[in-house]
């Protein structure tokens, strides 16, 4: 889950084109396929140098990389650059300046970011709550590493067999940062992999819950919303890359603006110590740890 800065990308071939001079930051209407607080990566002439600035929610830390091709520029910092931050209001991440040389100087930019903080560390005592409804017994019909989707950078993840419309849970208090819910479609094809609804939380530690495949227009909390764990979220579905309907839930952490890394996650079953779930298995939600 990263997120485009699309005014960059429209602008790509501007700031090229334009060499020496910073492009103005232009009003860009787009249909959102996600409602967030955004971050925003922009520039600022100072002479013959360009400073690249970030803004960022108050509300919870952002991670940002900052791609970019240089033509007779140097940076002042190793690129890509990434930052992890919250609340940025102006904050120099680099400055680019022409190179010693014949020729105008031109570069071009892109970023990307993701909800929480690359440089948090989770804390490994933290016991998560199954995320749906109690009272009802649930199988986990795929589990960390599983074949049919749980590889790479959702190798850590927890999909649940749910009847449509289920209450989906918050797992552990946090703040959300992202959601979506307008999509209506979905199927066992990776081509529909954009499509699911979802709703993202940061935790205290800089880690990010991730509830997918939610259903269409069922997502009952806002981004910048305080949550605490129990809560309403939404309701389960069948959106995005699903051959049945489930939850999909996992915890990463930001590497970068473009890369993450799911995380192992022990659960309150009822049990006497907290569990580590097992594809085939079924659980119970309990209402606390």
């Amino acid at each position: 889950m990263s997120f485009r800065l699309p005014c960059l990308l429209v602008l790509l071939p501007i700031i090229a084109a334009c060499g020496r001079e910073a492009p103005e930051t232009p009003s860009v209407q787009r249909a959102a396929p996600a409602e967030v607080l955004e971050a925003r990566v922009y520039t600022e002439q100072a002479g013959d140098r360009v400073r690249l600035l970030l803004d960022s929610p108050k509300a919870y830390p952002v991670t940002v990389t900052v791609r970019a091709q240089l033509s007779r520029m140097e940076s002042d910092q190793p690129l890509p650059f990434t930052r992890s931050v919250r609340d940025a209001r102006g904050l120099a991440l680099f400055e680019l300046r022409p190179a010693a040389g014949a020729g105008a100087p031109e570069y071009r930019y892109e970023s990307r970011w993701q909800c929480g903080d690359a440089k948090g560390v989770h804390d490994s005592a933290q016991v998560y709550l199954l995320p749906l409804a109690p009272g009802t017994t649930y199988e986990l019909i795929q589990g960390a590493g599983g074949s049919y989707s749980h590889q790479d950078a959702s190798f850590n993840a927890y999909d649940f067999a749910t009847a449509e419309g289920t209450e989906v849970r918050a797992a552990r208090a946090g703040v959300v940062c992202a959601i979506k819910a307008d999509s209506g479609v979905g199927g066992p094809d990776r081509r529909y992999a954009d499509d699911a609804n979802y709703v993202a939380v940061v935790h205290d530690d800089g880690t990010v819950g991730w509830y997918l495949h939610l259903r269409q227009f069922s997502v009952v909390v806002s981004p910048g919303e305080v949550i605490s764990a129990g809560q309403l979220l939404g309701y389960s579905g069948n959106t995005g890359f699903s051959g049945r309907p489930h939850l999909h839930f996992e915890v990463f952490k930001p590497l970068t603006g473009y890369t993450r890394r799911s995380l192992p996650v022990r659960f309150a079953t009822g049990a006497e110590e907290p569990q580590t779930l097992e594809q085939g298995k079924y659980y119970t939600p309990t209402e606390g740890p």
